[in-house]
């Protein structure tokens, strides 16, 4: 609802500067505004450049926050985000990308669910090349907190580096397996327990 406001305030410009003053006033002090909060759409792009590693204006938080005021713009030398911004998301049957902004650049920025990154499958470097053909080089960044910790600093897609698994497969294997283990065991201890009733 607030994002659907947002869209139709952004499109009307002479009452927009107004209202986005208002509203930087009123959150400057919000620092690590969370997402999907109404500081999130509010102030996503008030944080502080010297502490992000990346453009603000091309954060996730900023991209879905209202956006701010030429005057801001202005006084923090800011720039309308100039990147594809992609999320990636890691599950254990590999990456999901989706683009978060309407930027067709051949510069990425990928915002990843990890503090670290080891590198694409195969299969995620295919699935990432099918999704994104223009892109041609891509910086990957850590979305896990503010900070936005850039992993990988600006790589040809085609030199990212390849691993044979994506880590978090086997770690849901072991969990997987510990799981078993464990209610088994629970089922003996029952088991032993009854037939000495």
């Amino acid at each position: 609802m607030i994002s659907t406001a947002l869209s139709i305030v952004e499109s009307s410009s002479d009452f927009y500067d107004v209202l986005a003053k208002k509203i930087e006033n009123k959150f400057k002090t919000v620092e690590n505004p969370k997402p999907n909060t109404v500081a999130g759409k509010l102030a996503g792009c008030l944080l502080d450049q010297s502490k992000v590693k990346v453009p603000v204006t091309c954060t996730p938080s900023c991209i879905n926050s209202i956006k701010l005021s030429s005057d801001e713009m202005k006084t923090k030398g800011l720039k309308p985000c100039d990147y594809t911004v992609i999320l990636g998301s890691l599950l254990s049957e590999g990456y999901i990308f989706t683009a978060i902004n309407n930027v067709r650049s051949s510069n990425a920025l990928l915002y990843i669910n990890s503090n670290s990154f080891n590198g694409f499958t195969n299969e995620d470097l295919a699935k990432f090349k099918e999704e994104f053909p223009f892109v041609s080089k891509i910086t990957v960044v850590s979305a896990l907190d503010h900070e936005y910790k850039v992993l990988l600093d600006p790589v040809e897609v085609d030199k990212i580096p390849i691993i044979k698994e994506n880590t978090l497969k086997p770690a849901n294997k072991i969990n997987n397996v510990l799981i078993v283990i464990i209610v088994l065991i629970i089922v003996l201890l029952l088991l032993y327990f009854i037939s000495k009733q």
